[in-house]
């Protein structure tokens, strides 16, 4: 059983990445199915739903000119970033200075065929990030100036049966401008606003542009989050540690994540997600490798 939602973003910039310029970003010309689901999980999300985005509409955002593309205009950004991964069992300065005081002086942990000294300046260090160490400048092709109506279904998981009660929810939210965390477009300091359409009628702010037509090529879909143990021991550049969800509790899974790409079009003003997508999400992150 499934129920639509209906609202319009917009911002003043926006990032949706193409994977293959991960280093200096580049956008693609419009928003991503998993970009919109990350708006909607941010005004609300339960792990008994899952939503699935119907389509994209491209609206104009009042400070364009009428002879501006809706799709919005490139702007190169240059800004500070870091190079480094925090580590995700770090403690912080604190627990770092408790290390450096300690006056046990050494920690022997095993490595290959010996035994590794690992000093207390060594495990201090991984509890934080140096900025000033590891800050890098990085260029980004953005979007300025964007608009989008986002509609979707609800698709109840993990047992769940009262779907109105979540459609009623997340109106009422959206309706109050409230949200679990701030929504953003892309990145988290492209903040983004909202605007429930559910109950509004079509007017020139809320309609998409019927002359807007672009082949876009290969777009990112969505990411699996695939439990596989077995993987998570034998390959440890891309293994992953995440919350599974089901019936009545939540526990810790072992895994990967896998990336499923489409052929996107936009066609007059519309950039359409194939639901069959969504099918082939879920035997993904039900089946044990990943494969369909």
């Amino acid at each position: 059983m499934k129920s639509t939602v209906d609202i319009k973003v917009w911002g003043d910039y926006a990032c949706f990445t193409r994977p293959e310029f991960k280093v200096e970003r580049v956008s693609y010309p419009v928003m991503t199915p998993s970009a919109a689901r990350g708006i909607l999980e941010a005004i609300y999300w339960k792990p008994q739903i899952r939503y699935r985005i119907q389509r994209i509409g491209i609206l104009r955002h009042p400070r364009l000119e009428k002879e501006d593309s809706p799709l919005g205009t490139s702007w190169s950004l240059l800004r500070n970033e870091i190079s480094s991964r925090q580590n995700k069992d770090a403690k912080g300065i604190g627990y770092a200075l408790q290390v450096l005081a300690d006056t046990e002086g050494q920690v022997k942990k095993p490595g290959k065929n010996k035994t590794k000294t690992e000093t207390p300046e060594d495990r201090a260090r991984r509890q934080f990030i140096l900025v000033d160490e590891d800050r890098q400048q990085r260029t980004s092709l953005v979007l300025k100036d964007i608009a989008y109506r986002i509609q979707a279904w609800i698709e109840l998981r993990n047992g769940e049966t009262n779907i109105g009660k979540h459609l009623d929810c997340f109106r009422r939210r959206a309706e109050r401008g409230q949200y679990f965390h701030k929504p953003f477009l892309g990145c988290r300091e492209f903040a983004a606003d909202f605007e429930w359409l559910g109950n509004k009628r079509d007017d020139e702010s809320n309609t998409p542009k019927h002359d807007v037509f672009l082949t876009i090529g290969t777009m990112l879909f969505d990411t699996a989050y695939i439990e596989n143990p077995k993987h998570y021991d034998k390959h440890e550049e891309d293994r992953l540690e995440f919350w599974k969800h089901e019936k009545d509790k939540a526990r810790e899974a072992r895994g990967f994540t896998q990336r499923v790409f489409f052929n996107a079009e936009i066609i007059q003003g519309w950039l359409d997600i194939p639901q069959s997508l969504y099918n082939e999400l879920n035997e993904m992150e039900a089946g044990e490798n990943g494969i369909a």
